[in-house]
């Protein structure tokens, strides 16, 4: 995944600008598109918002600046979406509807992308835009440098790598993989099969309940904070190389250094947690 990601890093780099004009030319279009059509779209620097509805089509607003015609393309069971003219949009939106079980491949320079109501597979890879996605699609594959990713509701395979950008992640079902090197990670309400969570400096928070696994967290020299139910059936083991490490599962809380381990419940799954000089917290859901 973090190959593919600076792959389209460079592949973006080496792209020639778009000059950028004052006001931006709208424009529509739409074709019919089975249930699950897989929409494609490159994108420069320009915004988009991918909505899903019920109807058996594709439709497209575009507000761009430039000499752009945006277009429609479908080819069997995907739409291609094209802006014809010279080098790469850059500064506009584009609003596009599209059944709720599509595919979405989108990529991306600078531009935010936002996408909700969708049951399908979702792939965004950006440079510096923003990317959030709401809804409950089956699966997620996130690459981006410095753009935060917000993901609510995801229900499959979810996999998010950043440099920088800040990753939040709620209400996730099934298996969630997230890497960061400066980025801190933040994990609510989540309910997973299988969690895979590394960071370089940012700091690491888990809340939820986590299945049979396995799952690990591993960090540098950034924080992990791991909050789970009592009730749990969950196996931890924490280890680190200067910091340390508290558990809350007790009264009153134990501190430890370089190693400590919990078991909740029987039978559950292993959990662990690895860090160099970053602390570590296992505490009690209220």
């Amino acid at each position: 995944m973090i190959r593919l990601l600076l792959l389209f890093v460079a592949l973006v780099i080496a792209s020639a600008s778009a000059p950028v004009h004052a006001a931006p030319v709208e424009s529509r279009a739409s074709v019919p598109a089975p249930a699950g059509v897989v929409v494609d779209i490159w994108l420069g620097e320009i915004d988009l918002v991918v909505e899903g509805w019920t109807k058996p089509k594709v439709e497209m607003e575009a507000a761009l600046r430039g000499k752009f015609t945006p277009r429609l393309e479908k080819d069997g069971d995907r739409v291609h979406v094209h802006f014809d003219g010279l080098g790469i949009p850059s500064g506009g939106t584009v609003t596009l509807r599209v059944p709720q079980g599509a595919e979405l491949q989108v990529r991306t320079r600078g531009g935010d992308v936002q996408a909700k109501q969708l049951r399908g597979r979702i792939s965004v890879a950006s440079t510096s835009g923003d990317v959030a996605i709401a809804g409950a699609p089956t699966g997620v594959e996130v690459a981006t440098v410095n753009g935060d990713v917000s993901l609510v509701g995801a229900n499959g395979r979810a996999q998010i790598a950043t440099v920088s950008g800040d990753v939040e992640v709620a209400n996730a079902r099934g298996e969630l993989r997230v890497e960061t090197v400066s980025g801190e990670v933040d994990v609510t309400r989540a309910k997973l099969g299988r969690l895979q969570a590394a960071s370089v400096s940012g700091e690491v928070r888990i809340a939820g309940e986590l299945g049979k696994g396995p799952h690990r967290v591993d960090t540098n020299s950034g924080e992990v904070r791991l909050t789970v139910p009592r009730t749990a059936a969950l196996r931890i083991a924490a280890s680190t190389f200067s910091g340390d490490i508290v558990d809350a599962f007790v009264e009153p809380r134990q501190s430890h250094e370089r190693s400590h381990a919990r078991e909740l419940g029987k039978g559950g799954g292993l959990l662990e947690i690895m860090t160099f000089s970053g602390d570590v917290e296992l505490r009690p859901a209220r």
